[in-house]
């Protein structure tokens, strides 16, 4: 593959914020750090070499470990009026949504599979609610609609 094609010029940005996560929390080697990340090495060390985009899990991660959104490392929106002019409606509900169907939480009717799962997508869709509305808050509280 030439240069050219790595995906990772697409998410130079994205490298680079990724790159000094990892310089500030003073890791002294890419492996630590994608331990510390909860990703496998491989997989860490070809998004940061730009020769892997990064997938949806990685990007959960980053977000679980430094409370930054993804609209944050994948376009570098940095405060709360950019975080909210930029980020889908009810984005964390479709997520929760989507999770629970691709977990076979629940079956082609809509209904729990077990009581544990129920359990489970209930806990996902009320804590997606929550992420959204607070956005629908903040924007509100911003004077937007």
């Amino acid at each position: 593959m030439c240069n050219s094609d790595k995906p990772g010029e697409k998410y130079e940005g994205f490298i680079q914020r990724l790159i000094e996560l990892r310089e500030s929390k003073n890791f002294s080697t890419k492996t630590e750090f994608a331990e510390w990340l909860g990703v496998p090495r491989n997989s860490y060390s070809m998004i940061e070499t730009g020769y892997r985009p990064p997938n949806k899990k990685f990007i959960e991660q980053l977000f679980l470990r430094t409370g930054r959104p993804e609209e944050y490392w994948l376009y570098g929106v940095n405060s709360e009026i950019e975080y909210t002019e930029t980020r889908e409606e009810f984005k964390m509900l479709r997520k929760a949504i989507d999770d629970i169907v691709e977990l076979n939480l629940i079956d082609l009717e809509g209904n729990y599979t077990t009581p544990t799962n129920e359990k489970v997508g209930k806990s996902l869709i009320d804590a997606a609610l929550k992420a959204d509305m607070f956005h629908i808050l903040l924007k509100k509280k911003q004077g937007k609609k």
